[in-house]
């Protein structure tokens, strides 16, 4: 069972802010993710692609999409 539980620190230990569901002395994993108010949530995603898509086949649409070397001079078959 996985569950998203956010806590508060405060003496050492970790109090969920909303009940949990689970027996005293049950064993859990912890991750912990610091919860900043002030945080931009794009932050976390800026840079995580390298490099990206080739703009230049916007200019090609047609002749990406439709195997057509030049603009339509009619209705499409």
């Amino acid at each position: 069972m996985s569950i998203i539980v956010e806590a508060i620190y405060e003496d050492g230990s970790f109090r969920p802010r909303v009940p949990v569901g689970l027996a005293n002395g049950a064993p859990v994993r912890l991750v912990v993710d610091v919860i900043e108010d002030d945080r931009d949530p794009l932050e976390e995603v800026i840079g995580v692609v390298r490099g990206g898509p080739d703009f230049g086949l916007a200019e090609r649409h047609d002749e990406v999409l439709y195997k057509d070397p030049g603009p339509c001079e009619g209705p499409r078959p």
